[in-house]
């Protein structure tokens, strides 16, 4: 089986945002991974989040996902996305996953002997979920609810699972971009001893490291810079 994967195309109509993302490049960026990811005949793509960025109009931002969704469905391959900080503090969840009409995290799916696991960490640490007003990007965790959902989707799953998340479950990287509770979430995920890798976004310079055996690969962001940046795993 073969997974495409990109994360934070963080697309809007602007032509610069901060000193290096080129976020209204991303709109193509994405259309050639899609491409190159229908000659690689992969079988399932994913984006691990930040579709968007907020122009700070509810309005454009709506148009802006749409405009996006269209381009998603467009490659006929199966699309699942994990909402990110920015989307969700663009737009609510509800109309996120109104609008782009896919299946979001948190989820779990099995593809023939090959279990894959979205999680959702867009909720603060107080337990509120982020939901369509500008946050602490910085103030994220994992639910215990949905903790409590992984331990019994991980009994489930057979021995080939990968996990997908937005912000960092690798409590070994940049401590901002990290969940408050990644070292629980991480005991959950080595103890089950069926996790393969764990792959994630939202840290933009990307990253690898290992823990208790499971490889976790953090992907570089799409909109940073001119370059594309997208990957192809087989599972």
């Amino acid at each position: 089986m073969k997974i495409g994967l990109f994360s934070d195309p963080h697309y809007s109509r602007r032509e610069l945002s901060g000193a290096t993302r080129r976020p209204r490049l991303s709109y193509e960026k994405i259309g050639e991974a899609l491409r190159c990811f229908r000659e690689e005949k992969v079988d399932l793509v994913i984006c691990l989040g930040d579709l968007i960025d907020s122009e700070g109009s509810a309005p454009q931002d709506r148009d802006n996902l749409s405009h996006i969704a269209v381009l998603l469905s467009s490659s006929g391959i199966e699309t699942l996305v994990i909402p990110g900080n920015h989307d969700l503090f663009a737009l609510d969840r509800y109309r996120f996953g109104v609008l782009l009409n896919m299946p979001l995290a948190p989820l779990h799916r099995r593809y023939g002997d090959v279990d894959v696991i979205l999680l959702d960490a867009n909720y603060f640490k107080n337990g509120q979920a982020y939901d369509g007003r500008p946050g602490d990007w910085t103030d994220t965790m994992i639910p215990q609810t949905q903790t409590e959902w992984l331990k019994k989707e991980l009994e489930s799953a057979g021995d080939k699972t990968y996990v997908f998340s937005h912000q960092l479950i690798d409590y070994n990287m940049e401590q901002h971009h990290v969940v408050e509770n990644a070292e629980d979430v991480c005991r959950i995920l080595v103890d089950s001893g069926k996790v393969k890798g764990v792959f994630q976004g939202h840290y933009h310079h990307g990253g690898e490291n290992e823990i208790g055996g499971i490889p976790f690969v953090t992907l570089r962001a799409m909109c940073e810079g001119y370059e594309n940046s997208f990957l192809t795993i087989e599972v």
